[in-house]
């Protein structure tokens, strides 16, 4: 099963990553504390460096929590949270609502 998750992320990276120059893929979540997965996606993606998020100065197990820190704070400031050009909506919008009791 791991090798199967490994084949298939590096799968997906490589449509992103380009093999004529180094990049970087930074792993988070429980996966990125499992070193054989690790080691597997290193092996699937030669011409990138997979390291997990530490290196940005995030553990690998708070980057959701962080997202959806960083949503809350969008919606409680008005802001739009989404970005049109991934999701394909049409616009921005404020995602959530804050009901007080």
């Amino acid at each position: 099963m791991t090798e199967l998750t490994a084949i298939s992320a590096s799968a997906q990276i490589n449509n992103f990553i380009t093999t004529d120059k180094n990049s970087s893929v930074s792993v988070c979540g429980g996966g990125a504390l499992n070193d054989y997965l690790m080691t597997r996606l290193q092996a699937h993606l030669p011409h990138s460096t997979v390291m997990t998020t530490d290196h940005l100065g995030l553990a690998p197990t708070w980057v959701e929590s962080v997202a959806f820190a960083w949503l809350a704070r969008q919606t409680l400031m008005g802001e739009t949270g989404n970005l049109p050009a991934v999701t394909g909506a049409n616009k921005g919008v404020v995602l959530g609502q804050v009901c007080f009791a």
